[in-house]
């Protein structure tokens, strides 16, 4: 677990999802939950894109362009926040070998 802060101040938590389930599907799973919201970053396998949704509903998508070079791409609607998404993404590809 990872503990994200904000002008020394605890602003949310990061875990990974290692369950037997995931594993078999080669499924990856972790879960930021960051002021009142909880958001799921998901892959299937190495080098698949990676979703990140907010109840259900997928808010950006990354995937890796070349060697360490990686893109967030944001809903429309982006009322999240892009900045914190994208550092808990690059996490998200560091710890699953992405």
């Amino acid at each position: 677990m990872w503990v994200v802060y904000h002008n020394d101040k605890e602003m949310g938590t990061i875990r990974t999802d290692y369950s037997m389930k995931n594993a078999a599907k080669l499924k990856e799973n972790l879960y930021l939950e960051y002021g009142q919201n909880t958001y799921q970053f998901k892959s299937f396998c190495i080098g698949a894109k990676t979703e990140i949704y907010h109840n259900d509903t997928t808010v950006a998508t990354g995937n890796r362009i070349r060697s360490s070079v990686y893109q967030l791409m944001m809903n429309s609607k982006n009322e999240h926040s892009p900045e914190i998404l994208f550092m808990v993404y690059i996490l998200f590809n560091y710890e699953f070998g992405q």
